[in-house]
């Protein structure tokens, strides 16, 4: 692990990055990121201690996502860790659900190791809010569905939220539970670097890592963690750590740039939001008729932004007659669930070069 002291706003060059690709030429680059351009549609998991209240607390529906519902109902750390004694998925079949993302032409899974509330879906030897040491399931989630990718051919991500953390000591983001407040960088450097290092280390064929929410996250904070990435050489990662760092590639969420993003991979964030609740998510689409929506609204357009691709030159749909009108259609579409459901991620849309 290392840390860095330089300011926030201190300029990153090639002296003072730890980004590992940083010497990375463009060939290595290409040849490193090539699977991911071609993959283009994957499934993205959120998975957890969350699924337990489903949106409801103490008999009050909570409105948000399902896995903010610890925020949005400002429940205290303790009371909290309550549902994790009803969460005990013994039907977990994660051979299907990998079959079934392949059947529906999907090429990689992303699943989250740990959400915003602190929850870790594998056995963590710096914590015990996690599924072996917090619930009666007591085993690995993520070593089965691991098995399950690379036996049907299946590419495997984790995301970690690294900055928000609700329940340990010093992780950002809970104001409503004193007993909770503490200083980060404790937090990353004991808790949030060590489970990275974890899940780099313990799962052979990782190939994408997903940061997620940089709250409080400067240049010296982003530096506790990013050289961990050299773990897992040739692993993919976004754009969401924080410290001025890009990654490899812009996650526009519930929103598609409307020419890409020029010289930079993107990958779509796609979801549905049912009840206010329960939600699915694709990176590239979702939808409830997914066969018909990827191929009449989403699909056609990201791929003709080259989605999962560099943008080097600008595209307007408007002069192709085959999407113009899908566009519209799709745009409609996306106004109305935005205005239907807030979107708290918009500010992660990166301006274009």
């Amino acid at each position: 692990m290392a840390t860095a002291s330089a300011h926030a706003d201190t300029e990153i060059t090639q002296e003072n990055s730890t980004w590992p690709y940083e010497h990375e030429t463009r060939e290595e680059r290409d040849t490193r990121m090539a699977w991911w351009r071609e993959a283009r549609f994957g499934m993205f998991i959120h998975w957890g201690v969350y699924a337990v209240p489903a949106g409801i607390h103490d008999g009050e529906k909570i409105n948000g996502y399902g896995e903010w519902i610890m925020s949005k109902g400002r429940i205290p750390v303790d009371r909290y860790r309550e549902y994790a004694a009803e969460f005990n998925p013994v039907k977990y079949d994660p051979d299907a659900w990998v079959r079934l993302a392949k059947k529906a032409g999907m090429k990689y899974i992303v699943i989250t190791a740990k959400h915003h509330d602190g929850f870790a879906l594998y056995d963590s030897r710096v914590s015990e809010w996690d599924i072996a040491d917090a619930t009666p399931y007591k085993k690995d989630l993520l070593k089965p569905l691991a098995e399950a990718c690379r036996k049907h051919g299946i590419k495997l991500g984790f995301y970690y939220s690294h900055a928000l953390d609700f329940t340990h000591t010093g992780g950002a983001g809970n104001h409503w539970d004193p007993s909770q407040h503490g200083d980060m960088k404790t937090y990353l450097r004991n808790v949030a670097a060590n489970q990275v290092a974890e899940l780099l280390t313990a799962y052979d064929d990782l190939a994408i890592w997903w940061w997620d929410m940089p709250v409080n996250m400067d240049k010296e904070k982003a530096d506790m963690l990013q050289p961990l990435l050299r773990l897992r050489p040739g692993i993919i990662v976004n754009n969401r750590l924080g410290g001025g760092y890009r990654g490899d590639t812009d996650t526009p969420e519930q929103n598609i740039p409307g020419t890409g993003y020029r010289d930079r991979d993107w990958k779509l964030i796609k979801y549905d939001v049912l009840d206010g609740t329960v939600r699915e998510t694709q990176l590239f689409n979702l939808a409830q008729n997914p066969d018909e929506l990827l191929k009449e609204h989403h699909a056609p357009s990201v791929a003709s932004l080259t989605g999962n691709r560099p943008q080097p030159h600008q595209v307007d749909l408007a002069e192709d007659p085959r999407y113009a009108a899908k566009r519209e259609e799709m745009e409609a579409l996306l106004l109305s669930e935005q205005k239907r459901h807030h979107d708290p991620f918009r500010f992660w849309d990166q301006p274009q070069d």
